[in-house]
């Protein structure tokens, strides 16, 4: 059976500049690392395996969410690295 996740930044959370953590399911690892360098966000995202996921980046002033040099908010299992790039 296939899990469905909901990964989101909280707006308040960029009083800090960087935050990480994760959780080992019963089904694999769930992470989230991301960090704010100047006016870029990265952020690196793991999803267990016959998952996928749903990602909300942060609202603002965006100019271009990147992953591979591709716009993606749904994603399946795996390692992803985004960057963010905000005026």
């Amino acid at each position: 059976m296939m899990k469905r996740l909901l990964i989101t930044i909280c707006s308040f959370a960029f009083l800090a500049t960087w935050a990480k953590g994760h959780y080992d399911s019963i089904h694999g690892r769930i992470g989230s690392d991301w960090k704010m360098e100047g006016d870029t966000f990265h952020w690196k995202v793991e999803v267990p395996a016959n998952t996928t996921a749903t990602l909300y980046f942060p609202a603002g002033h965006i100019r271009q969410i990147t992953e591979d040099g591709r716009a993606t908010l749904d994603i399946g299992s795996g390692v992803y690295t985004f960057t963010a790039s905000y005026e």
